[in-house]
């Protein structure tokens, strides 16, 4: 809709072991810590961080495909 306007996403992931996906907006310091309106969750999901792995390298591919081409 024309209402909608884009906004800007500052975000952060983390796959680890393709078992733990770290997610948000939180940077490691104390000001996101204690001051700054941030959140990050964690999620335990083998299939999840498989599933979200595969669609990120898919996405970075296709990327630098439409960039390079």
């Amino acid at each position: 809709p024309q209402h909608l306007r884009p906004i800007y996403v500052h975000s952060k992931m983390a796959i680890v072991d393709d078992e733990i996906m770290l997610t948000g907006s939180t940077n490691m310091d104390s000001m996101s810590f204690f001051h700054s309106s941030e959140i990050s969750v964690t999620i335990t999901s083998k299939s999840l961080a498989k599933d979200t792995k595969a669609r990120l390298v898919r996405e970075v591919r296709f990327a630098h495909h439409t960039h390079t081409h």
